[in-house]
């Protein structure tokens, strides 16, 4: 086997690193990842640290607008949008496909009133705002089964799901 096929075999997003840490143990994810931040998001989310997740969201999000890295002379971190994106939706609402079902899990920071997107999934456009409640309409396509912390959901189109977001 060569190396670009046992690189892809141990290939993964940060969610499914995330997923193999156990508690207590230590991780050292070391020099050559591109994007530890993606890791640390993962990780402060899924064990309910919202806070710190929040200031890890903040660095990586404003990277090139504070110039952390004194090199903003020699381009943008490009990369560092879509992720930004991807730690909201994955990482503060907890999108993710379990067992086939959409589901999310989604906790607020403290310095937020509220946040809100779209997405697209099997055919389907979803808009979901989490504040003091969180609110998921369908406003594309066929209703849909999702989950929502451990409850699963019938969505409609032209039908809000409104609940209470869980401490």
């Amino acid at each position: 086997m060569d190396f670009m096929e046992l690189y892809a075999q141990k290939k993964m997003t940060a969610d499914q690193a995330a997923a193999l840490v156990k508690s207590g143990d230590w991780v050292d994810y070391g020099w050559c990842v591109a994007t530890p931040q993606a890791i640390d998001e993962a990780l402060a989310a899924r064990i309910g640290e919202v806070e710190k997740a929040y200031q890890l969201f903040l660095h990586a999000t404003r990277l090139d607008l504070d110039d952390y890295n004194n090199e903003t002379h020699q381009g943008l971190h490009i990369t560092s949008m879509p992720g930004s994106w991807l730690a909201i939706v994955r990482g503060f609402a907890g999108m993710q496909i379990l067992e086939g079902i959409l589901s999310f899990f989604p906790v607020i920071p403290e310095k937020w009133n509220s946040y809100s997107f779209q997405i697209n999934y099997q055919g389907r456009t979803l808009h979901m705002h989490v504040g003091k409640e969180i609110n998921i309409s369908l406003i594309a396509g066929e209703e849909l089964n999702i989950q929502v912390y451990k409850n699963v959901y019938k969505l409609k189109l032209g039908t809000d799901l409104l609940l209470r977001i869980e401490e």
